[in-house]
């Protein structure tokens, strides 16, 4: 018997509605809140990532800069202040600085993504995302 997408994404959600109805009693119970979940795998997805929405990667108008940390600094996570260049509201470019809370173990090549910190869109009338690439520095020996 071969199942359908369609099944085993109602077979998903089942088991997430079971542990949401559990989850929210014990919740409940103990704080007094709750903790819902729609149907709708947005929902879903918002839950996990904080965001429906999907960065685009190769939109123009993010602002991407890359931070170099050291082998220690990733081991133990730290705060870096990032200087930047950004277009504001009235097509000036200024640098701007923002301090990022760099987490431990974080990986080579990981990206960090600050929403509405980049440049100015007419368009949209917001700002572009500030996505932060993480390099390690090759200590040299001489």
């Amino acid at each position: 018997m071969e199942v359908t997408k369609d099944e085993e994404l109602n077979k998903i959600l089942a088991r997430a509605e079971k542990y949401r109805s559990q989850y929210n009693e014990k919740f409940n119970i103990e704080k007094n809140a709750k903790f819902n979940l729609g149907n709708d795998i947005a929902d879903i997805f918002e839950a996990f990532f904080g965001t429906k929405v999907k960065t685009d990667y190769n939109d123009k108008s993010n602002v991407f800069i890359n931070c170099k940390l050291n082998k220690n600094e990733i081991k133990n996570g730290c705060t870096k202040i990032v200087k930047y260049k950004a277009m504001e509201r009235n097509n000036k470019v200024i640098v701007k600085k923002i301090e990022i809370k760099i987490s431990t173990n974080i990986k080579e090549g990981q990206k960090i993504i600050i929403r509405e910190c980049g440049n100015y869109i007419n368009e949209k009338n917001k700002y572009s995302d500030l996505i932060i690439n993480i390099l390690v520095k090759v200590c040299r020996r001489k």
